[in-house]
């Protein structure tokens, strides 16, 4: 969310392009406004959203407030698109100076308000977005912001560790490999407030994130029924390093294609390998107009990996999976994908992908 205005004890000015904005040490509030519209307060955190705005919202079906919020702002977005995310152009600013908006009520009064109907017709001309919409948006873009890989311990009547990936729709697959040998292979969806639950065929998991910090209680089934225990840990590698699609103008024929080819293992530090087998693999955009490059390995253990790099001919990316498995390799405007991939363990064997439109 670009172009809103932000002040802090120290620091002030407005969002940048990726909604970026300096604060002053932990603990200080910033205040967020247009014009003289007042959004809200908060204490930054790991990502902030207008949640931090009202306390103890956790979702946005928690507060009309936060919703009245989320529909002003997706209402007043320079190019009527907040799904390639929120743009407040600096004449909204200036139009709003002197100008206020009453967010704290319910969600049928703000639309029907003649106040908030006047200072949206003032700003841009359009109608209020619907609180449907608003909602369904503001949903998605918390599911982009939260993804990434994850990892940390569990224990109980079982233990070990564990490693979870989120994708920007808000997919959850996690490994938890246990330390007398075995694995819980789980999968599930992340609701709004960041909650989860992920169902295998052995144990179920429950928790939050929460900036970051993943935390939750786990209970086994099937042969593992009567056993029970905790999680905790928290995100290795942030899903904000995607790149912005606005960069991609080269790649924008490789859109929504899937790209299909093979994978082979090298020989390693255990000896030979000779297993093989296909992925697909496809660029993803998410809420915020940011691009993933998504692999499907043997149509299982997806991994989003997130650009590092970008010229007007290769996209260079990396991830790691839930398993742990580290994806190294280049994209060409023609659709032709090389890398390697290399397990967290040493000892097991590595090697390479390749493949082409």
């Amino acid at each position: 969310m670009s172009g809103v205005a932000f002040a802090g004890v120290h620091s002030d000015g407005v969002t940048g392009t990726n909604g970026e904005f300096r604060y002053d040490p932990a603990g200080t509030e910033v205040v967020f406004s247009i014009g003289g519209i007042v959004l809200g307060s908060l204490i930054p955190g790991l990502y902030s959203s207008p949640l931090g705005f009202v306390e103890g919202a956790e979702a946005i079906t928690d507060s009309d407030e936060v919703l009245n919020i989320a529909r002003f702002l997706q209402t007043l977005d320079a190019d009527g698109n907040p799904g390639s995310g929120i743009e407040i152009e600096p004449a909204a600013q200036a139009l709003a100076v002197g100008l206020s908006i009453d967010f704290a009520q319910s969600t049928e009064e703000f639309g029907e308000d003649p106040g908030v109907l006047d200072v949206v017709e003032t700003l841009v001309g359009v109608p209020l977005v619907s609180a449907e919409d608003a909602a369904e948006h503001f949903n998605a873009t918390l599911a982009a912001a939260r993804a990434g890989s994850y990892g940390g311990e569990f224990e109980g009547d079982h233990a070990g560790s564990w490693r979870m990936t989120t994708s920007n729709d808000g997919e959850v697959m996690m490994i938890a490999a246990r330390d007398a040998g075995g694995d819980f292979v789980l999968f599930g969806d992340i609701a709004g407030d960041g909650s989860f639950l992920m169902l295998g065929t052995e144990a179920i998991f429950r928790g939050r994130i929460v900036n970051g910090i993943v935390a939750g209680t786990w209970s086994g089934v099937i042969d593992y029924q009567g056993t029970e225990g905790s999680f905790s840990g928290g995100i290795e590698e942030y899903g904000l390093a995607f790149m912005n699609a606005e960069l991609l103008a080269g790649f924008a024929e490789l859109e929504g294609v899937s790209i299909l080819g093979t994978y082979s293992e090298d020989g390693g530090a255990g000896g030979g390998g000779d297993a093989s087998g296909n992925f697909v693999l496809s660029m993803q955009e998410d809420s915020h107009g940011r691009v993933a490059v998504r692999l499907l390995v043997d149509s299982y253990f997806p991994s989003a990996m997130y650009p590092t790099a970008i010229s007007s001919t290769h996209i260079s990316f990396s991830g790691v999976n839930a398993l742990g498995v580290t994806f190294m390799g280049t994209l060409s405007t023609s659709g032709e994908i090389s890398g390697t991939y290399v397990p967290i363990d040493v000892m097991e064997l590595g090697g390479s992908f390749s493949g082409s439109l």
